[in-house]
């Protein structure tokens, strides 16, 4: 059938009733093609008996005065298109199928499905260009941005005999270029949070933003205008007063700082890291310090003044940043106070803890993390931590006694021999023979072996570690070496060093009243005196 048949076919059709739909079906025309010819035919003023009565010439003629709308006449809106796409809001077919339609509303000829999925990712290359380019000129002032992510390379460490990988978690400041680095044993919610808390606590304050990618432990759904982000890492980001900001999705370069941030962790402190062996997460972190001081030390060779982060940081950004929050975030923290009792203890949920001595009567901030199970305590406007120490369960008691908490005169005596022992050979500069005395004092079945090792640590402490080895040398000799020999030999050293001492004898003895042997200047210059050691010089 011949196009001119077709237009007369449809109009019939559409006068007898049928839908477009129907029409396209039967005839084998589409929907579009089919509004075009109907929206020409109504402007040419041409229905079905009309239509019918011409020839093919002469509804030709009629229709060519009427000129035909293109695609370029409804172009499509690839913004919203390119938008709800980014959102998976819709696919591009069902962009394509909405175009469609609006273009048949508007008696446009709609563009063929490969020419709009073409001109849909011309749109879109061009688009991202744009944003790119005003990302990359973008120059961020001080404490106005801090960027986070997780580097693809770990650093390698053995424990219970396998070999784990520890994951690397980078932050930078945007002005500064600052770097923070941390080792977390995964990629976990809690090993960011741990990450995010350590870098805020290196830079001593906290940023107006904080640029992420879309992270599954943080994002629970990626977007390029509206992200849903997880609620504990929006708590998190309300307690330190900065604003999260996730990254569209497969924009590595909205970040680039912070890529840039990565290769040099990885050149600088991994490549070094993996050269050595680990056994523990803290391990990997005691070595990451100085590493990472000496990166942020290095001049960047791209300023012309070759100043180094470090002194950037400290010239033009640490004084604006944000404060730090009191105490440091954690998903379950509590704050009470507590006044330390008699005792130097505190009392929380009926278990008492201990306290360093000295803050008997004082009123303690106590921080209860029991996402940690940690008890810390601070004392009132200082944010300097007092004591911190594992929460305890009912079952579990009391806190006993801490010996560190002591004064050194009543630290010993919450001791057991053991720890005497290990602090009595701990000593710098222990000889020998003490170490080998304590170790056999620690070995007796006498019940006041503990009060004998206090006392020869004491001993050491007042006479010194050669005097104390001399002695230990002589009593490791004797077949029962025993404290009371220890005791006896040290006091014939004390007595023979006095004696080997020389004596003074004192020219100046005019105070010496009760020798009446003696007769001192004072007797001379009293005119009684020697009125009476005159006459009994004459008797």
């Amino acid at each position: 059938m011949k196009k001119f048949d077709l237009m007369i076919e449809a109009l019939r059709l559409r006068t007898r009733g049928d839908s477009l739909s129907n029409i396209s079906v039967r005839l084998g025309v589409s929907k579009s093609t089919l509004q075009g010819w109907f929206n020409r035919l109504d402007q040419a003023g041409l229905n079905y008996e009309k239509a019918k009565s011409m020839t093919p010439s002469q509804l030709e003629d009629a229709l060519a005065l009427i000129r035909r709308p293109t695609s370029k006449d409804f172009p499509p809106d690839w913004h919203r298109f390119i938008d709800l796409v980014a959102r998976k809001a819709r696919t591009v077919q069902e962009c394509y199928d909405f175009y469609c339609s609006e273009a048949c509303k508007h008696g446009v000829s709609a563009m063929g499905r490969s020419s709009f999925y073409e001109q849909f990712n011309r749109a879109q290359k061009e688009l991202r260009g744009e944003e790119r380019r005003l990302y990359l000129h973008n120059n961020f002032l001080p404490a106005s941005v801090a960027m986070i992510d997780y580097s693809g390379d770990g650093v390698r460490y053995k424990k219970d005999g396998k070999v784990h990988t520890a994951q690397i978690f980078v932050g930078v400041l945007g002005h500064s270029g600052l770097i923070y680095c941390l080792a977390t044993p995964t990629q976990k919610r809690s090993d960011w949070f741990s990450g995010i808390i350590g870098m805020f606590a290196m830079f001593g304050g906290i940023t107006e933003e904080l640029w992420l990618d879309n992270s599954t432990p943080l994002v629970r759904k990626a977007s390029r205008y509206d992200p849903i982000l997880a609620p504990e890492f929006e708590e998190l980001c309300r307690y330190y007063g900065t604003t999260p900001h996730a990254v569209a999705p497969g924009e590595p370069t909205y970040k680039g700082l912070c890529e840039n941030a990565v290769k040099q962790c990885q050149a600088f402190i991994l490549r070094e890291l993996n050269e050595r062996d680990f056994f523990e997460v803290e391990d990997i972190n005691r070595a990451i310090q100085p590493l990472l001081d000496k990166l942020n030390a290095k001049p960047l060779t791209n300023r012309s003044d070759n100043v180094s982060r470090w002194k950037r940081f400290n010239d033009e950004e640490r004084c604006v940043l944000k404060p730090l929050p009191f105490p440091p975030y954690s998903p379950e923290l509590e704050l009470v106070k507590r006044k330390v009792l008699k005792g130097d203890i505190i009392r929380l949920h009926d278990i008492r803890y201990a306290v360093p001595w000295g803050h008997q009567g004082e009123t303690l901030l106590l921080a209860i993390d029991r996402h940690k199970n940690t008890l810390t305590g601070y004392r009132l406007g200082m944010k300097t931590e007092l004591f911190s120490t594992r929460l305890r369960r009912p079952n579990q008691g009391d806190e006993p006694t801490r010996p560190d908490y002591l004064p050194e005169e009543l630290r010993l005596v919450a001791m057991n021999r053991e720890e005497i022992k290990q602090l009595i050979c701990s000593e710098a500069g222990t000889g020998e023979q003490t170490r080998a005395f304590a170790e056999h004092l620690a070995r007796l079945s006498n019940s006041r072996a503990r009060s004998h090792l206090i006392r020869l640590h004491r001993r050491l402490s007042r006479s010194g570690l050669e005097m104390i080895e001399a002695v230990c040398a002589q009593v490791m000799k004797l077949a029962k070496p025993t404290i009371r020999e220890f005791d006896r030999i040290y006091d014939n050293f004390v007595s023979r060093k006095e004696t080997e001492r020389p004596q003074v004898i004192p020219t100046d003895i005019s105070g010496d009243e009760d020798q009446s042997e003696v007769r001192g200047p004072r007797y001379f210059t009293c005119p009684s005196n020697e009125s009476q050691g005159a006459s009994n010089e004459e008797n």
